[in-house]
């Protein structure tokens, strides 16, 4: 194998190395590579001057069919020969080893240097370029510009223009090489008046590298894939951060990386396929954090977007999706959904600003949406004041999308929605969906709708079913249905409520802490409802709100439940004007206000054994009507996941429902009932809410077993 050959362009060689490296004699071994070294920092092309200039190495390079390298000393080679842009143009590959040398473009509407043939690689080391003035004209490649691979690696340019503002780039790559790579290592792409990259039919890799305060977008790629962003910035740019379009087959990773505050959308993927999004921040970007459309036609595997230990913060869209949007370009019928997993992360004072503009935090209208240990805090749908922007924190509806046999479900885990607001309905979640909703072991608090507003922490149609356990809605606000608003309207809305806690949510008109709408059929198990307040009716929860609605109220049952010391002009605690009422085994006490008030469209049907204030909330024999205290103590935490009012040893709810009616095996703490009752005396200290059990202590022999009577007896 021959070994690199090292050639010094002197005047013998400049006269005679085209000829010397040029066609092989018969059984030559072709030569691997060639170097050669500059020796002026002069801008010249003259074969007789005894020295090397670069722009002659460069055309040496294009005469030799191998591959080269150019090697530069420390300094500034401007270049003064008007006659256009360094140019390499054999399919081969050229390295120009910089050694920290500058390259500056002198004359008017040039580019710097370019790599004109497809199966070419240029590689630039170690290097500043500094692009050239501009008339206003548009040029084409007035950076670094290549048809095939272009490598930057410790690479630093500034100040290209190539005409109107985005119309080029400081990095261009190529767009008659499909895959071709643009990789980009520990450089820095700034203070261009164009974009800082674009490349058509590329794959892109950007590490350790920043991309800010160009002209035009920091990164636009046309069909590029994969497109991978580590360790980076794509900051301050005129357009957007980082862009990217594909045919279903795009794939986008970004991880450890900020794009922050660009002047548009800060990361774009239209009709791709993917996007992770790992350990980055998303940042005070003018038009939305993150906007993926997916292209499902066809269907290909694998396509999902998941954001883990990110934050999307201070983001403002004038359109959908603050934070982040989710669409589609292409439906296609499958069997299928996309997914969207949110873990970790942080959504935060994103907006959307004017009317119809829904989804401050998340807009999700395609595929399955599950959101796992992450806050979604101070988002805003809409411009304060202008109605019908939905869905402050998240906006989940599912799209025309074509996805006939695929489902939209979401899950919401051990998160916390806070301070979100909307201009409609839903200020912390708005979701409409055709699939199954879940909310577990989450906080929704101090979220709010404007005038008009319904569903200050949830507002939710036509799941199947939508499930809240474990969970609380806390000092959320709207006008109607403060803590929540569930309507089926065209279907029917399934909801259950188990081991949540509402409290302290208010309502302007009806449903302080729950409002149950048209066609819905809502169960409250194992839950509290306490201390919220509606303006006209149904402190605690309202089942309809007219006398003759148009499409009644399914139902609404109460099971094992606390509803205490809300507040309405009617029905205190729970008020009725259409639908089935079912009351069983349940807590209704100290309303401000009538505890229960029923119009002539709803029907109360009592399952028994509950205890109550107010004649009116009672229907069955083994219920107890009483003015007897209670003795509920304040709610707080007892134990369990929720807060919970603690019964006292001396309360009358104590061994109230006898065993063969303990239907429900948990309480609201998720401790199991039934259990023994000691035989001799007992103080008991309670712990949890009603609906909890209690226990005998040390070798006492029971005598007989309760169903829950709310206590967990201890010595004291």
């Amino acid at each position: 194998m021959s070994r690199p050959r090292t050639v010094r362009f002197t005047t013998l060689t400049g006269l005679f190395l085209v000829g010397l490296v040029g066609p092989l004699v018969a059984g030559q071994v072709p030569a691997r590579a060639a170097t050669f070294t500059v020796t002026t920092f002069a801008d010249v092309v003259n074969a007789v001057d005894g020295v090397t200039s670069l722009r002659e190495a460069v055309q040496a390079a294009n005469g030799n069919g191998v591959d080269d390298t150019i090697v530069l000393a420390a300094g500034a080679y401007p270049l003064t020969l008007c006659g256009g842009p360094l140019s390499h143009t054999e399919a081969s590959a050229l390295t120009i080893q910089g050694n920290g040398a500058t390259i500056t473009q002198t004359c008017l509407d040039t580019g710097v240097i370019e790599s004109t043939h497809d199966d070419s690689s240029l590689t630039l080391i170690d290097l500043a370029i500094n692009g050239g003035p501009n008339s206003g004209a548009l040029v084409f490649g007035p950076g670094v510009y290549g048809e095939g691979a272009v490598h930057l690696d410790t690479v630093t340019i500034t100040g290209v223009d190539g005409g109107p503002p985005g119309a080029n780039a400081a990095v261009a790559g190529s767009n008659n090489m499909p895959g071709a790579p643009i990789t980009i290592v520990d450089s820095d792409i700034s203070g261009n008046d164009t974009d800082g990259v674009a490349g058509s039919n590329v794959s892109f890799v950007l590490t350790r590298s920043t991309v800010s305060d160009n002209g035009g977008a920091g990164v636009t790629l046309t069909d590029g894939t994969p497109a991978t962003v580590t360790d980076s910035v794509l900051s301050g740019n005129g357009e957007y951060g980082l862009r990217t379009t594909g045919q279903g087959h795009t794939r986008v990773t970004v991880t450890g990386s900020t794009i922050g505050d660009n002047g548009s959308t800060g990361l774009v993927c239209s009709a791709c396929a993917s996007l992770d999004l790992d350990e980055s921040d998303v940042d005070g970007n003018a038009n939305g954090g993150i906007r993926f459309s997916y292209d499902l036609d066809p269907v290909g595997p694998d396509r999902h977007i998941a954001i883990t230990g990110s934050r999307i913060t201070d983001n403002i869209a004038d359109g959908p999706g603050g934070g982040i949007s989710v669409t589609t370009l292409e439906p296609a019928p499958s069997d299928t959904s996309p997914i969207m997993t949110v873990t970790g992360s942080r959504i935060a004072r994103n907006s959307t600003l004017g009317n119809g503009r829904p989804g401050g935090g998340i807009y999700s209208r395609v595929g399955e949406l599950v959101v796992e240990s992450s806050r979604i805090v101070r988002n805003r749908a809409g411009t304060a004041g202008v109605a019908g922007s939905a869905g402050g924190g998240i906006y989940h509806v599912p799209d025309t999308d074509g996805l006939t046999a695929a489902r939209h479900d979401m899950t919401i885990t051990a998160s916390r929605v806070a301070r979100n607001a909307a201009a409609g309905n839903g200020g912390g979640l708005y979701l409409d969906s055709d699939g199954a909703v879940a909310v577990h072991r989450t906080t929704l608090w101090k979220n709010t709708t404007a005038v008009r507003g319904r569903g200050g922490a949830v507002w939710a149609r036509e799941a199947a079913p939508l499930l809240i356990e474990q969970s609380t809605l806390s000092a959320n606000r709207a006008t109607r249905g403060g803590g929540a608003y569930f309507d089926g309207r065209t279907g029917s809305a399934s909801v259950k409520v188990i081991g949540t806690t509402v409290s302290k949510n208010r309502a302007t008109e009806y449903g302080g802490g729950v409002q149950v709408a048209e066609s819905a059929l809502v169960t409250l198990r194992n839950s509290t409802v306490s201390a919220n307040r509606a303006g006209i009716a149904g402190g605690g929860i309202q089942a309809g709100t007219a006398v003759a609605p148009i499409v009644p109220v399914d139902g609404l049952a109460l099971d094992f439940t606390t509803v205490r010391r809300n507040r309405a002009p009617q029905g205190g605690n729970l008020g009725a004007r259409s639908g089935t009422v079912s009351i069983r085994t349940s807590v209704l006490v100290a309303a401000k206000g009538p505890g229960c008030t029923f119009g002539p469209a709803a029907v109360l049907a009592s399952g028994g054994y509950t205890f109550t204030d107010d004649a009116a909330c009672a229907g069955d024999p083994t219920d107890v009507v009483s003015g007897a205290n209670p003795h509920l103590g304040p709610l707080k935490n007892n134990g369990g996941p929720t807060r919970t009012h603690l019964p006292a040893g001396n309360s009358p709810l104590v061994g109230l429902v006898p065993l063969g009616a303990c239907t429900v095996t948990t309480d609201q703490r998720g401790e199991p009932r039934p259990r023994a009752r000691a035989a001799s005396p007992v103080r008991w200290r309670s712990r949890a809410s009603v609906g909890a059990d209690r226990e005998g202590e040390g070798n006492r022999q029971p005598i007989r077993e309760a169903c829950p009577d709310s206590l967990k007896p201890e010595r004291v």
